[in-house]
């Protein structure tokens, strides 16, 4: 019984890891798109 293993699931493991992963990505991705728009603000400023 090869099939009857409820406990064990590769696949669904690896889709719920590929999803954090995803999310802690955008996550970073936003982090340092945030941080650019702060920082050309703050430079902008500065000029002026």
């Amino acid at each position: 019984m090869t099939l009857a293993r409820p406990h064990l699931h590769p696949g669904d493991t690896g889709v719920a890891i590929s999803g954090w992963v995803v999310l802690i990505g955008f996550a970073v991705a936003f982090a340092l798109l945030a941080l650019g728009i702060v920082v050309s603000i703050r430079k902008k400023r500065r000029q002026r």
